[in-house]
């Protein structure tokens, strides 16, 4: 389905903030403060943050270490990836540059946010506790996070139904290694609450969930299966994924600051297009994955469990 016709209308004194964008069509003559779209309504009641790119024609961002989507390029020095090639897409439809202002801890990055020392922060995963916090745009991936063991440990056999996971890792001797403010301390937090969290340090690189397993520091960790699969050359028939037939899905997006629905809108709208003309899907063929198990598309019905 394409995206016809778009209507803007804005209210008299305030500046139209859809800048460069030959998508957007400004009419004088209504007075209601929403572009009204085919898929929905973008607000221009809260346009702090666009109205501060469209003067500096910049989008101050963020990322975090989460390699195949946000990356330092140890060749080039950088910052590369799935999530970073989208972005760059975006920036291009706006006519804006993007600047790149740090790499971000999970401990810390909505925290930037709040103090507007970014705008974006990219690749994050959306749960209910951080959309409290911040806002998403719409997901372009969609994350199979699975629940890995030692294969030698008799607690946690092949293919548990949920209800089974639930009963088997709710229990205060598992201990689950967790990352501060990372999806395995909210998976944890939500799913297990009565896990032992063993923490690492929150600049530590996702591999070390697994090393911790290897190390019998820890039992369980949450990372996506093309994780192990790397990890798995290296360190052989040590791990094991136990949630193969029943993962744990996690919708994959920028976040922004809560409160910038401008901003939201107008990412939204332009993810929509790279959506439909096809650029996401293939941008997602340029890092295929030797392992085959990184899917590009985003799919709110895929098998498997929804937080």
């Amino acid at each position: 389905m394409e995206i016809i016709a778009i209507i803007v209308s804005v209210l008299v004194g305030i500046p139209s903030v859809y800048f460069s964008c030959k998508q957007y069509r400004k009419s004088k003559k209504s007075k209601t403060e929403k572009i009204e779209i085919e898929y929905g309504l973008i607000s221009l009641s809260n346009t702090t943050a666009l109205k501060r790119i469209q003067n500096s024609k910049s989008i101050r961002c963020a990322f975090t270490e989460y390699a195949p989507f946000s990356f330092i390029d140890t060749k080039t020095g950088e910052v590369s990836g799935i999530a970073i090639d989208i972005l760059n897409q975006i920036a291009k439809r706006l006519e804006v540059k993007i600047e790149w202002v740090e790499s971000a801890l999970w401990s810390n990055m909505i925290d930037g946010l709040n103090e507007e020392k970014y705008d974006i922060v990219t690749y994050v995963w959306k749960t209910k506790s951080r959309e409290t916090l911040a806002s998403f745009i719409l997901p372009f991936h969609s994350s199979r996070i699975g629940i890995i063991v030692r294969k030698d440990d008799s607690r946690f056999p092949d293919n548990l139904s949920f209800e089974m996971l639930l009963e088997t890792l709710n229990n205060k001797s598992v201990k689950i290694c967790a990352i501060k403010k990372e999806i395995s301390e909210i998976l944890s937090n939500t799913l297990f609450p009565k896990a032992t969290l063993i923490y690492i340090e929150h600049y530590s690189n996702i591999y070390q969930l697994l090393n911790e397993l290897t190390k019998r520091t820890s039992d369980v960790a949450f990372v996506e299966p093309f994780l192990l699969y790397n990890f798995d050359k290296k360190y052989p028939d040590e791990l094991k994924n136990i949630a193969e037939n029943c993962p744990i899905i996690q919708p994959g997006s920028f976040m922004i600051k809560k409160g910038e629905d401008g901003l939201r809108d107008v990412l939204n709208f332009i993810l929509i297009e790279l959506l439909e003309e096809g650029i996401i899907k293939n941008i997602f063929q340029n890092y295929e994955l030797e392992s085959g198990l990184l899917s590009w598309e985003f799919n709110p019905k895929m098998k498997g469990i929804l937080l």
